[in-house]
């Protein structure tokens, strides 16, 4: 029997090994590939249910109505696209040329006034001492030259690099157009030519996969836009009403960094406060903290009622399915493990629910 458990045990971990490698190479060389296709078919997928609305009401061709709304909605993308650039842009710019005025009056000053707090609390301490200080002092003020040099050099490489990834990500915006047009157009002819070439095992399997994204995945992106939009609109009105530079467009970075688990609107607004303070701008932090408390308490009343348990996933799992993904993956792990995991998770529930009701 042991000798049997182990021969078990090494064919099944071969065979998940394989699966493992075969799901890596999947993800890591054809998944990027076929991105573009993919983005196509769930555009001309989400927009069937308004093209069969209006159809009922005004009658008129699908494929017109499709080709219409589809042309709308790249126009809509386009027009929001090429504000996000022009702003991102200048904002991108603006920071760069302000790093090294951060600096200057935000990060030198926090470490003067650290300083100070260490010299006051070691005035009595023997001379060898103060000149192991004085040394620790200054390695402090080139450390933090050497990081501000270093954030502005990740700050350009980052940028040449994007600049780099235009045309790729030129190429694939027009395929993806191309390919949602043809998937729009005959959409309904292109379901029934795969359906009709599956077996009942793989039209359950897309079945449940629907099921997953309607009422699913779909109700938690929906809930957690409100929560975004929610933290978003609490923020704004936060960091106006305490005199805060550019409130807008903090806080809309701050609600974006919000959807990652754990970290959260606190990962800012905390050490933020915590820079205030040891600044010596004790009314700000206290202003900070203020605002954090109050959009936590607003959002753990909220948010178990929009999203309650629809998910599954306890946030430390999916902050490291996220950065597993993310170091595997790229952008696609990033956000893909996550809704994997979530779906691993509901198939298994989906499995437990049919044999409850076959043993019933």
């Amino acid at each position: 029997m042991n000798m049997s458990k182990k021969k078990d045990f090494i064919i099944n971990f071969i065979f998940y090994g394989i699966l493992l490698g075969l799901l890596y190479i999947g993800f890591k060389y054809i998944a990027p590939i076929l991105i573009p296709f993919m983005i196509g078919f769930l555009i001309s997928y989400f927009i069937q249910r308004p093209v069969r609305y209006l159809h009922r009401k005004l009658q008129i061709n699908k494929k017109i109505l499709s080709i219409t709304l589809l042309l709308l909605f790249y126009v809509l993308i386009s027009f929001l696209l090429f504000l996000l650039c022009v702003n991102g842009y200048s904002w991108i710019m603006s920071l760069t040329n302000e790093l090294p005025k951060f600096y200057e009056y935000v990060v030198q000053p926090t470490i003067d006034n650290l300083i100070q707090e260490i010299l006051l609390l070691t005035e009595n301490m023997p001379p060898e001492f103060k000149s192991a200080l004085d040394e620790l002092t200054r390695l402090m003020l080139d450390s933090s030259k050497q990081l501000l040099g270093t954030i502005s050099n990740f700050i350009v490489q980052y940028l040449a690099n994007a600049v780099k990834g235009i045309p790729g990500l030129f190429i694939s915006f027009v395929m993806t157009i191309i390919s949602s047009f043809f998937f729009i157009i005959d959409y309904d002819k292109i379901i029934q030519y795969i359906l009709s070439h599956l077996n009942d095992t793989a039209r359950t399997f897309l079945s449940d996969t629907q099921y997953f994204l309607k009422n699913k995945l779909w109700v938690i992106i929906k809930a957690y836009a409100k929560i975004m939009t929610l933290t978003f609109v609490e923020l704004s009105i936060g960091l106006s009403l305490i005199g805060t530079e550019h409130p807008i467009l903090i806080a809309l970075a701050i609600s974006i960094f919000d959807i990652l688990p754990v970290l959260g609107t606190g990962g800012i607004m905390i050490p933020w406060s915590l820079i205030c303070l040891i600044q010596g701008n004790i009314a700000m932090g206290v202003k900070l903290l203020i605002v954090y408390v109050i959009i936590t308490v607003i959002r753990n009343i909220i948010e178990p009622k929009i999203v309650g348990a629809e998910l599954g996933i306890h946030p430390l799992a999916t902050l490291m399915a996220m950065l597993v993904g993310g170091q595997l993956f790229g952008i696609i792990g990033l956000f893909g493990f996550p809704i994997l995991l979530s779906f691993i998770l509901f198939k298994k529930e989906q499995n437990n629910q049919k044999n409850k009701n076959i043993s019933v």
